[in-house]
């Protein structure tokens, strides 16, 4: 009881904190996970708190209470700060202090928007570049890899004529449901783990939805400097001599139940997007995807998950300006087919959480009060 007492306290501390620089809003299309709405949607909370120069005084402020947040629900939407370019953005994501994640070992073809591979600051990127008309399976940023982004941000500068969302799923809702229909499928994803295998070209094949080439995957111009990416990034690899010198990548055996900061069992993993995108001449899930011991995974199990995920996923459309923050272990990502000109980009961050058994909330005063249970961070560069 006094626990209880002690989190809705706590809470409503964290509501008086941000009060005046952040206001929650709600859109009709939100759900409702049991943590609350998601996901969560901030706006100004007053005129002054809106343009870049004054959210990035915000992000710096509330760094800490932002990405808590970001991580015990999942998504925090940032609606209404009139965020005019992809400068302007990833000027605010700075103040947060994570580090940059660079997009080596992913499938999609995507294009450097804002900063560079040698100069270790934050990085934006056009997101998936596969043809506008195929929608994007679920799946959790770079979990076909034995390090990926422990957080993810998009930015919407134009939003499509029609379509285009960017549908969201949280990824502990998902394990429930998968852990009551499936238990086996659970149990022996948690004692074998997953394998991903694909067949990739030199160069980007902007007709397959994983048509990036092994070049752009591991930022590197020979077979050579591959091979030395993909031994440090633990890959076994596969030589093709044909006129697309094609390799066949294959990952170590890779967890698909994790544990995200928040202390939840989340089903985290690659799985949807390789059974229903990892597809083209040279690809297909029964070739892409196996257990740990190489065994073959159910696919009917896939197919009910993916006949499931729709029914609870959060699809909200974009608006020019909207970006939002996510933690890529408690939440999955997916994209709309969409029409017109659709210009949302991505940033991948990482930066560790550090759940300590007292914190310190900042008030508005500038005060230091004491808190049982809400977690500090520790950023990790």
């Amino acid at each position: 009881m006094m626990l209880s007492i002690i989190i809705h306290i706590l809470f409503g501390m964290e509501a008086s904190l941000l009060k005046g620089a952040f206001v929650e809003l709600e859109d009709n299309r939100q759900t409702t996970i049991h943590k609350g709405k998601f996901p969560v949607i901030w706006g100004p909370g007053a005129p002054h708190c809106k343009g870049f120069v004054a959210l990035q005084e915000l992000f710096e402020q509330y760094r800490e209470q932002i990405l808590h947040k970001v991580s015990d629900v999942g998504a925090v939407l940032f609606r209404g700060f009139d965020i005019q370019s992809a400068n302007e953005y990833v000027s605010v994501l700075h103040k947060l202090g994570l580090a940059e994640f660079e997009y080596i070992g992913g499938a999609a073809v995507r294009h450097l928007v804002v900063g560079s591979h040698t100069n270790k600051s934050l990085q934006v990127f056009t997101t998936n570049e596969s043809p506008p008309h195929e929608p994007i399976p679920l799946h959790n940023e770079l979990a076909q890899n034995e390090s990926y982004p422990e957080f993810i941000s998009f930015y919407c500068h134009t939003e499509a004529e029609s379509g285009g969302s960017t549908p969201i799923i949280n990824c502990h809702e998902l394990y429930n449901y998968v852990e009551k229909n499936h238990p086996d499928f659970i149990k022996d994803l948690e004692n074998k783990g997953v394998r991903y295998i694909r067949v990739v070209e030199e160069n980007d094949n902007l007709s397959s939805p994983i048509g990036r080439g092994w070049r752009n995957i591991f930022n590197v111009e020979t077979r050579e400097q591959a091979e030395i990416v993909m031994k440090e990034r633990g890959y076994e690899w596969e030589w093709f001599d044909s006129i697309t010198n094609d390799c066949k990548l294959s990952s170590k055996k890779l967890p698909a139940i994790r544990i995200a900061k928040n202390g939840e069992k989340v089903f985290c993993n690659q799985m949807l997007a390789v059974f229903k995108g990892w597809i083209d001449h040279k690809n297909s899930p029964t070739l892409c995807l196996r257990y740990g011991d190489d065994s073959e995974i159910p696919l009917s199990v896939l197919e009910d998950i993916c006949l499931h995920a729709p029914k609870v996923m959060t699809a909200i459309p974009w608006s020019k300006g909207d970006f939002i923050l996510i933690d890529n272990e408690l939440v999955a990502h997916s994209r709309e087919p969409f029409e017109g000109i659709r210009k949302v980009y991505a940033t991948l961050m990482k930066g560790k959480a550090e759940v300590k058994k007292s914190a310190n909330l900042v008030l508005n005063s500038g005060d230091l009060m004491p808190c049982v249970g809400f977690g500090t961070w520790k950023i990790e560069r």
